[in-house]
């Protein structure tokens, strides 16, 4: 339960025992059950991320005032004050384990600070003495020196920062055709301090972030990383992450908070809207499969094994997600978990037939009928959110078909007021019917 939760339920339990709800020795029970409220701190996340910030500000500012009278130092000034920049961040880093240590915003203040100045000292080092390199080299380099960091100091900032580097590496790598397998052991590096930090508490601010980093460097690693040598291979591996985030999300994680708190499932959520209506295109199902294997220049079939490998494991577990909601009995969750089987039923008809209609029409339908599903849930529970998700995602498939077609545009204007009116009747249907059931 959450601090906010248990904080309420704890003022409640003396009126509830006063008014004869609760006996004192079951509000006793919750109590030792909860055990007791944690030290409230006021002020103390505005000090962590000021002091990160603040820290992050400081090394940037530094990095700047180097970089601007660069030119004319001598190399050995150079190396001096580099040197002197790096002892006395290690200084202030050492300070910081040795009397900070349980101070969280110094460790993810210092540790901040330690790390830019490592990049910058690699960067201006190489410079001066011309050592011949990259910026994937750089990016690596930098990315393997900074990493302990993150466990010594305890440093989500450093965390995220880390992740962002090796999915910006691995996105070089690519684009100048090489493979980026090191990306899958550079990330599971980072594993064990993300669970740690999300599982020992889920609902905190700390475990929060790190959920909203990962969940979105995991979407835009799975787009850089993968191979492609293989055409629309990308189709069930995105259908499937996604629902992994969403059903994973509404399983492992407190499904009643609110969407920013819910980091996994929201993520997952935008992200197959956004898929399925890329996929009422008929494009991303022409030329897809073995027919049009890719070869030579930039693309690796070893490399390529990675993918199969990766789609196949997050379909087998999208796929036992779904078959959990199934049996659990969450019906507002299905329409969402199909979605993986239809974009690799859709991959393997437009592979085998080299027909890119089926595959249209059926995610067609399926925007439709999830759009109708949403509403109508919506409707049903008086869920305004649900009514105007479903609306929101009907309105998309109705307007992306209108650009895709050749209607003149007074038909769209048309359209586009009817959508309106509709969002608007629906919103007052809902409204009224809620103040007439309402005491």
């Amino acid at each position: 339960m959450s601090n906010k939760n248990l904080r309420w339920l704890y003022d409640e339990l003396p009126k509830l025992v006063a008014q004869g709800i609760v006996a004192e020795t079951s509000a006793q029970r919750l109590r030792d059950h909860y055990g007791p409220l944690p030290a409230h701190r006021p002020g103390r996340l505005a000090v962590i991320i000021f002091g990160v910030v603040g820290a992050g500000l400081v090394g940037l500012g530094i990095i700047l005032l180097f970089a601007h009278n660069w030119d004319g130092l001598s190399r050995p000034l150079r190396a001096g004050m580099l040197l002197a920049l790096l002892a006395a961040a290690q200084c202030i880093a050492g300070f910081t384990l040795l009397k900070r240590a349980e101070s969280r915003a110094w460790t993810e203040a210092s540790a901040l600070f330690l790390a830019l100045c490592v990049g910058a000292s690699i960067s201006l080092v190489a410079q001066t003495y011309n050592i011949p390199g990259d910026l994937g080299g750089f990016l690596l380099t930098w990315m393997l020196l900074v990493f302990p960091l993150m466990y010594l100091f305890d440093a989500g900032v450093v965390c995220v920062g880390y992740l962002a580097g090796i999915t910006w590496w691995s996105g070089y790598v690519q684009f100048q055709e090489q493979n980026a397998l090191w990306f899958w052991p550079l990330a599971a590096a980072a594993a064990p301090f993300l669970v740690r930090n999300i599982r020992g508490k889920p609902s905190g601010i700390r475990a929060l972030w790190l959920m909203w980093a990962l969940s979105l460097n995991a979407t835009v690693a799975a787009g850089l990383v993968i191979e492609r040598a293989l055409p629309g291979l990308w189709i069930p591996l995105y259908a499937s992450l996604l629902t992994v985030m969403y059903l994973g999300g509404v399983f492992f994680f407190d499904a009643e908070r609110a969407p920013w708190q819910r980091p996994f499932r929201s993520t997952g959520a935008v992200g197959l809207a956004v898929l399925s209506l890329v996929l009422t295109f008929e494009d991303p199902w022409r030329h897809v499969g073995w027919t049009y294997y890719r070869t030579g220049t930039g693309y690796d079939s070893w490399a390529a094994i990675a993918d199969y490998v990766l789609t196949g494991a997050l379909f087998l577990s999208a796929v036992a997600l779904l078959v959990t909601a199934i049996r659990r009995g969450r019906a507002a969750h299905i329409p969402f978990g199909v979605a993986p089987l239809l974009a690799m039923a859709g991959f393997v008809i437009a592979a085998g037939a080299d027909d890119s209609f089926v595959p249209w029409a059926t995610f067609n339908i399926y925007v439709f009928a999830v759009s109708l599903l949403t509403i109508f849930s919506g409707v049903r529970t008086s869920d305004m959110r649900a009514l105007n998700e479903g609306l929101l995602f009907l309105s998309a498939l109705i307007v992306v078909r209108f650009f895709d077609s050749d209607l003149p545009m007074s038909a769209r204007g048309l359209a586009f007021i009817v959508i309106g009116v509709g969002f608007l009747a629906a919103n007052l249907a809902m409204v009224s019917r809620k103040r007439r059931t309402s005491p």
